[in-house]
């Protein structure tokens, strides 16, 4: 992702604060799964849930399975980088 100017929305932290966390992860489920994709991020997903993702996208995403994870990413994004990794 750091390679093509993307972002991973992900990490790890000693303390976690879930009453941050807990809505901030609702909103980004709400947007993706109302089909807002941005171009600059690649989305790890539950395998189970890409149909679904597939289905609500607004514009053209492109989902697969990288490493046994799910990922969506928007078309558009994955033109620069589809020679490094195959999802479709």
């Amino acid at each position: 992702a750091g390679l093509h100017d993307m972002t991973i929305n992900g990490g790890l932290v000693a303390r976690m604060d879930n009453s941050a966390r807990i809505p901030s992860c609702q909103a980004l489920s709400r947007t993706v799964f109302g089909g807002d994709f941005d171009s600059r991020s690649i989305y790890l997903i539950d395998p189970t849930h890409l149909p679904a993702l597939r289905a609500a996208a607004r514009r053209p995403v492109v989902c697969g399975v990288l490493d046994g994870v799910g990922v969506c990413v928007t078309a558009d994004s994955y033109a620069g980088w589809r020679a490094r990794a195959a999802l479709d």
